[in-house]
């Protein structure tokens, strides 16, 4: 059996223990917040970042297609040209 001073120290080392399993927990929580707030702001751009990469896909579609908008560009500035 221990003694008194033998629970004394048993209550001393467990106490810090688990003062440093909460210093860990608290950082490992404080990270988790700070990612959790990363991760919002990311869902939060990302739909416009989304609706930025398919329009710039369509346009580069639209450009560089054969026979179609850079063509009719091309046809336009010609035809402004010959006006001139």
């Amino acid at each position: 059996m221990l003694g008194s001073d033998g629970w004394g120290w048993v209550c001393r080392f467990a106490a810090e223990i688990f003062n440093g399993l909460h210093d860990e927990v608290m950082s490992i929580m404080g990270c988790c917040h700070e990612l959790r707030a990363r991760v919002l702001k990311l869902e939060t751009d990302l739909p416009n970042v989304e609706k930025s990469l398919q329009s710039e896909a369509t346009l580069f579609r639209l450009i560089y297609s054969p026979g179609n908008m850079l063509n009719i560009i091309t046809s336009l500035k010609v035809q402004k040209r010959i006006r001139d």
